[in-house]
């Protein structure tokens, strides 16, 4: 698994309890660890556009539909609770999504 992978993901946080596709968000330097940790996506339009980063399908990130990625959802989901890999994020949505953790968890103070 390496970071900016979406897989399907279930069973793991309330948040990924049911199959649904995330974002890994781990660094690759912890990638043989026993849990990574995602941002689980909706297909739920929210007016939070901080919170909630829009991706559009394609053949590079594998989604069926219009998705947002959910930052205030973040979690550890244990490797054996992990899916097929759908796709890839492209790395100008990567770095938005960089940004928008790094405000959420006050990392820009």
């Amino acid at each position: 698994m390496k970071r900016g992978e979406f897989r399907t993901v279930s069973g793991g946080t309330e948040f990924t309890g049911k199959p649904r596709p995330a974002l890994i968000v781990t660094d690759d330097f912890y990638s043989r660890s026993s849990s990574v940790v995602v941002c689980p996506l909706t297909t739920l339009p929210v007016n939070t556009p901080v919170l909630r980063i829009e991706v559009l399908p394609d053949t590079v990130n594998g989604l069926r539909r219009r998705s947002y990625i959910q930052i205030d959802k973040l979690g550890a989901v244990p490797v054996w609770k992990f899916g097929d890999r759908i796709g890839q994020l492209e790395s100008s949505l990567m770095i938005e999504v960089d940004l928008a953790l790094a405000a959420y968890l006050g990392l820009t103070k």
